[in-house]
């Protein structure tokens, strides 16, 4: 499997209230991918395409358990690797389907911006 995806970044301490605002959370899952992130990022839910991956420094999710991660995988992100992921999001995550990994020390490995690819494996039979 090969892809190349763009990355984005966020910072530590990540509320679920941010990234699925108080003002989108009463209207369809559909309408409410448009407000990810808008009260930092107005417009970025425009930019980001499918597959594209989010990067998340420490305690990404904290907060409520309103269905960000269900957001995040309809607005198409391929996925979400953080420094640390609130429990609650985790699940919440598992639930939604949207994959989200911990891996730390993510944050100083990439740049938003920077684009991502995988390298093909070959796979030889003896």
């Amino acid at each position: 499997m090969k892809f190349k995806a763009k990355v984005w970044k966020c910072g530590d301490n990540i509320n679920t209230d941010l990234i699925l605002p108080n003002r989108a959370f009463y209207l369809t899952p559909e309408e409410q991918v448009k407000f990810v992130f808008s009260a930092n990022r107005p417009g970025w839910s425009d930019l980001v395409q499918p597959g594209d991956i989010l990067i998340g420094g420490r305690n990404f999710g904290m907060g409520s358990s309103r269905p960000a991660a269900r957001s995040l995988r309809n607005l198409k992100l391929g996925c979400l690797v953080a420094e640390s992921i609130n429990g609650l999001f985790f699940r919440n995550s598992v639930n939604f389907g949207f994959p989200a990994l911990e891996c730390p020390g993510i944050d100083a490995a990439f740049e938003e911006g920077d684009i991502v690819h995988s390298k093909p494996r070959l796979c030889r039979m003896r």
